[in-house]
């Protein structure tokens, strides 16, 4: 797969690829706020300890790394 910032474009074609970048970055920064808030209220329902949710981050590393 190509890496399309290594590409050469014209002015107008980095100007949309860019505005394209900037569409995806916020598209997933609002999936992560709404992960997060999704989180914070499964940890309050379930009464999760601190421990339980350093737990649950340590195992998550390997679905990071798969």
């Amino acid at each position: 797969m190509v890496d399309a910032s290594t590409c050469r474009w014209s002015e107008e074609q980095v100007k949309a690829l860019i505005t394209f970048l900037i569409a995806e970055k916020k598209r997933h920064e609002r999936d992560i706020q709404r992960i997060e808030r999704t989180i914070q209220r499964l940890k309050r329902e379930y009464d999760l300890t601190d421990a339980d949710m350093y737990s649950c981050e340590e195992f998550a590393w390997l679905f990071v790394e798969f």
